[in-house]
């Protein structure tokens, strides 16, 4: 069975760009304009069906780009209908475009039509903060400081496990009586790294478990997984300065058992001589 082709005819024609406009009178040399008026919000959105993006317009008719950025910054009245008549704007010079390439390229046009449909659900968003990497290393420092002090007892579970680390590894390196100073520093800056890698990997375990470890739409990893690397590539390295073998603690000088073990004053009673039996 052959197939006729049905012209498809569009129950509206879509309207040519209107002719450029001139520059507003108001934004003439002498009469800078304050605020946008009327006549500057039509001409804009005239020049941007015609083509034009807004800023590049908006300089056609006199705005500065310090000016323009304030404008778009602000909000409210006048600046909310020049918002509302660049996005209107926009919409007919893409729904014109589009057209256009329809009648050039039907083929093109609805492949792309294809690739993305109005009733596709799109791929949620996904801000890579998330993970509460950026928000650990600005409390880095101090948290830092609380795991160090030993005074503080009041610490949370993550600040409580990276105590409990720090003093394995301590403990590990011969004890905190031997550790060197220039060592000691590598340990809490070690310690840091730590905290963020186990952060990363918890919210990465469950970003697997949802939507996996890669974009479909980019077709690569998500850049937390490569954060995620490179934080463990940097931890690899801070652990290979310190040491990867266990130390143990030099031993104990006799002075200093007797200090400890009987008091500082090492007055310790001699033991009587057994008198040999007759």
């Amino acid at each position: 069975m052959t197939r006729i082709p049905v012209p498809v005819e569009m129950s509206r024609p879509i309207e040519q760009p209107e002719p450029m406009p001139g520059p507003a009178v108001s934004l003439l040399p002498g009469r800078r304009l304050e605020a946008p008026d009327a006549r500057f919000v039509a001409d804009l959105c005239t020049a941007i069906r015609a083509g034009a993006r807004p800023q590049v317009a908006a300089a056609w008719l006199g705005v500065g780009k310090k000016q323009w950025k304030l404008w778009r910054s602000r909000s409210g009245g006048v600046y909310d209908e020049l918002r509302d008549g660049i996005r209107a704007a926009v919409a007919h010079l893409e729904v014109r475009l589009q057209a256009d390439l329809a009648k050039r390229s039907p083929g093109a046009a609805l492949k792309g039509l294809r690739r993305v449909r109005d009733d596709d659900e799109p791929e949620p968003s996904r801000r890579y903060d998330q993970s509460g990497v950026n928000t650990i290393k600005r409390a880095l420092p101090d948290l830092l400081r609380r795991i160090d002090d030993p005074a503080i007892t009041d610490l949370t579970p993550v600040e409580s496990a990276a105590r409990e680390w720090k003093e394995n590894v301590v403990r590990d390196l011969g004890g905190s009586t031997t550790i060197t100073a220039t060592k000691l520093a590598l340990v809490i800056s070690a310690t840091g790294s730590w905290i963020m890698l186990s952060t990363i990997d918890r919210y990465i375990l469950d970003l697997a478990a949802t939507q996996g470890l890669v974009s479909r739409k980019h077709r690569k990893a998500w850049p937390v997984v490569e954060t995620r690397a490179r934080l463990a590539e940097s931890f690899a390295r801070q652990l290979q300065m310190i040491g990867l073998e266990k130390q143990s603690a030099p031993p104990m000088d006799l002075n200093r058992y007797i200090a400890e073990r009987y008091g500082s004053n090492g007055d310790v009673a001699a033991p009587e001589p057994q008198k040999e039996p007759d």
